[in-house]
């Protein structure tokens, strides 16, 4: 996800700015992506299943279930399902308590909200998390072109970027 890099960026920005060496800098980026998360929620499994991203049998069972994935992302790039709800509300919900329970765990974090085309929700999300973390500062964002490609329109995504 754009914005979890961009969180990783600002972080690299920020020690080499406080005078770190290369290989400190080096060093704790590695160790930020490593600890760092990023999660979505996707409103249709249709552009998915178009993509290639899923079969079309679990996307057409998806979508007669409603089912409403959470997905992440590792470090290495490679997307995987975190969780499945039967509705938006319970998929939202599971989205930010992953997100906040990332967060709460650790004492040095970054968050930022990005969105794709789903502006309501967007801002539900931003709320929740500044009600969670009102002395933290969240960054927002809309999701980058490519992404929203492969997953359609009303993607919404948080990352937790832990240094």
């Amino acid at each position: 996800m754009g914005i979890g890099s961009g969180l990783i960026a600002a972080y690299a920005e920020d020690l080499i700015n406080a005078n770190y060496d290369y290989q400190e800098i080096t060093k704790r980026v590695q160790q930020s992506v490593l600890k760092s998360k990023v999660y979505f929620y996707i409103a249709t499994l249709k552009y998915l299943r178009i993509g290639g991203r899923i079969g079309k049998v679990a996307g057409m069972v998806g979508s007669v279930l409603n089912i409403k994935p959470v997905i992440s992302c590792d470090s290495d790039g490679i997307y995987y399902p975190v969780a499945k709800a039967r509705s938006e509300k319970k998929a939202i919900s599971r989205l930010l308590k992953l997100a906040i329970e990332d967060a709460s765990t650790n004492e040095s974090f970054r968050l930022a909200v990005v969105q794709g085309n789903d502006k309501a929700i967007s801002s539900h999300v931003l709320t929740e998390l500044r009600n969670s973390f009102p002395k933290h500062t969240i960054y927002t964002g809309d999701v980058s072109p490519a992404l929203c490609v492969h997953t359609g329109p009303g993607l919404i995504g948080i990352a937790v970027q832990i240094y």
